[in-house]
């Protein structure tokens, strides 16, 4: 009974699909994968478990806005993004999924504004699909995502969709 209670307290259990961040004294120390590790109890180490498996997020503001295309026609659009938690200590610097994802709502709009306002109405309906650049201004948005929330966020986007 007692070597259930000191594993149960030196112990900690990291599923497929997540990574643990292992914070000592307050302080990011260890990023560890799944399995079973050792630790100390707290409060000389806290256990911080992160889901990194790949999310849908459509927005929290804004799913669906009126913009202008370059040729000053008014369309609604609306995105979604694919992400993943890539750096588990810089998402928590960024205070967790809430605010990550507000900060990626608010990012994905600046950015779908900014992309379909370079194209013309032509290039994004249109009866003949050789015209449409629906798959170039995907790519676009998605560079200009990728960099700055991976720095600022933790995360990283893989797609991008309309």
């Amino acid at each position: 009974m007692a070597v259930v209670f000191l594993l149960a307290i030196f112990t900690y259990q990291v599923d497929e699909g997540e990574q643990a961040l292992v914070l000592t004294a307050g302080k990011p120390t260890a990023v560890e994968g799944p399995g079973l590790h050792f630790r100390w109890p707290q409060p000389v180490q806290e256990i911080a478990k992160y889901d990194i498996r790949k999310r849908k997020f459509s927005g929290n503001t804004g799913v669906l806005e009126e913009t202008s295309t370059s040729d000053k026609h008014q369309v609604v659009v609306g995105i979604c993004v694919y992400y993943a938690i890539a750096d588990v200590e810089q998402f928590r610097k960024a205070n967790g999924q809430k605010a990550v994802e507000d900060y990626l709502s608010n990012r994905m709009s600046n950015a779908k504004k900014s992309v379909i306002g370079r194209h013309s109405y032509a290039e994004l309906i249109n009866a003949d699909a050789s015209q449409m650049k629906l798959d170039q201004m995907k790519a676009e948005i998605l560079a200009s995502l990728q960099e700055d929330l991976l720095k600022n966020c933790g995360i990283r986007i893989f797609q991008v969709d309309f």
